[in-house]
């Protein structure tokens, strides 16, 4: 008997295990990426999926020892200029140095704009009528 061994235009070649007979598939499956060939080969192990490469993450192990995605890789935690979001690193919008809850909802200022003093989760230019700078 023989066996499957290459799929037709727009399917990708999945082996499970090796040795077995393989399967086409219309994507790879999760944890798996085409290697540009056709052939569905296994993500880096802190990946949940991947793209191009085994490396090349988009998106981490929720309970894994790395967890958030951060420029195509798995990290422990963002760093502090970026906010996790649904476990990905999002970068805090300017004038933020450092933000909460939300990538625009400051927690320090970066001074850009003239935009020094925080007032509450925003950077202003100076500090509002009535408030003085501690």
């Amino acid at each position: 008997m023989g066996r499957c061994l290459t799929c037709n235009e727009g399917y990708d070649f999945f082996q499970p295990v090796e040795g077995n007979t393989g399967l086409c598939l219309i994507e790879c499956a999760q944890g798996f990426y085409d290697d540009g060939t056709g052939t569905c080969l296994p993500c880096n192990s802190e990946c949940r999926e991947c793209s191009g490469t085994p490396d090349n993450c988009t998106s981490c192990e929720f309970d894994g020892k790395l967890p958030v995605l951060y420029k195509e890789t798995c990290i422990a935690e963002c760093p502090i200029t970026h906010l996790d979001l649904a476990g990905v690193c999002e970068a805090c919008v300017s004038p933020c140095a450092t933000c909460a809850v939300g990538t625009n909802l400051c927690s320090s200022c970066d001074g850009s704009f003239g935009l020094q003093y925080q007032y509450g989760v925003s950077c202003l230019s100076e500090c509002p009528e009535g408030t003085k700078l501690n």
